[in-house]
């Protein structure tokens, strides 16, 4: 059994820890932010849902001191332990994740870069898909070194071959069936754009009845090309969320609504209202939103009889997103 450094999303580390140990690993301590420390199968890893990468653990301890001299001591020494297997890389990419203040990312990178360089005889290039991660916590001058053993993130998902704008990062979403603990009988996402929600729902739990829809026709057929890749049945169809032919038997409206720059600040509300309205008149005993947009969610949640139960908060694209579950 291998030890294996997992990422995952700022804000998702017990998500994830929580899928980890469901699916078999022996979960050995969690870095925040967004570090896993595993011990299991790497093809078994890399089917994970709610993490990002799987690298082969080269070291974990702690740095004498965060001077530039003891830093570079460290990772020569540790790249002189694995030399074999970084030669044969021929060139790598440092990404490196720091905690606390004291010593920049960057220039852990640069540091990570020389001594490849100096001791395997490694190139660093900007577009090399081998990815050396670097983790330093300087408060515990935790120093954490890790091959990564895939070629692309794996967020990237097979399934995802008809494109939207402004996608929900699929890590998210397949969170929500940790975050929520039990899933209900029906779920509908009335903003569906390319399916990502109610595609990785039921990609963990086949026995959910989906519904998906969206007023964007380009939507409605991109989500029904990936439900079809992905081997999920989902029901999806063209509708306003305003105004849907679903009238009952929905136990979860769960959505991300648009969102962005694109939008007015006035729109980022209308659509907030279109969804509480929608739950309530469908009788949804629950409502989950993924927005930006926490605020006002809350204040409009007010209004329809809506009591938030649970939140989470994590980041896509370097913004802060919410999960906000809602019950009547």
């Amino acid at each position: 059994m291998r030890k294996l450094v997992l990422t995952t999303f700022q804000g998702l580390e017990e998500i994830s820890a929580k899928e980890v140990e469901q699916r078999g690993f022996k979960l050995l301590q969690v870095f925040k932010p967004s570090l896993l420390l595993v011990e299991g199968d790497l093809e078994k890893a890399l089917q994970l849902k709610t993490v990002d990468s799987a690298s082969q653990l080269l070291h974990l301890g702690e740095a004498e001191s965060l001077e530039v001299k003891a830093l570079r001591l460290l990772f020569r020494q540790v790249f002189k332990s694995c030399k074999g297997s970084l030669k044969s890389l021929r060139h790598i990419r440092v990404r490196a994740v720091t905690r606390g203040r004291g010593v920049d990312k960057r220039l852990l990178e640069l540091i990570a870069s020389r001594e490849a360089k100096r001791v395997a005889h490694v190139f660093t290039s900007p577009r090399s898909p081998n990815i050396l991660r670097v983790y330093l916590d300087t408060e515990t001058n935790t120093v954490i070194i890790a091959q990564q053993l895939h070629k692309q993130p794996l967020h990237l998902r097979d399934y995802y071959v008809a494109k939207h704008p402004s996608p929900l990062n699929p890590i998210i979403a397949a969170s929500i069936p940790y975050f929520l603990g039990n899933l209900p009988r029906a779920i509908y996402d009335p903003f569906c754009g390319s399916g990502t929600i109610p595609i990785e729902v039921l990609l963990q739990a086949p026995e959910v009845e989906a519904y998906a829809s969206d007023i964007v026709p380009a939507y409605v057929k991109a989500t029904l090309e990936n439900a079809e890749q992905a081997g999920v049945a989902l029901q999806v169809f063209s509708a306003d969320a305003a105004h849907p032919p679903i009238h009952r038997g929905i136990d979860l409206v769960a959505a991300d609504p648009p969102r962005g720059r694109r939008l007015r600040r006035g729109s980022r509300v209308k659509y907030l209202e279109v969804l509480f309205k929608l739950s309530t008149s469908l009788e949804a005993a629950s409502l989950l939103v993924v927005t930006p947009y926490e605020e006002p969610a809350l204040k409009i949640s007010e209004k329809y009889g809506y009591s938030l139960v649970k939140k989470l908060l994590t980041f896509q694209g370097g913004a802060r997103i919410a999960l906000l579950h809602f019950k009547r």
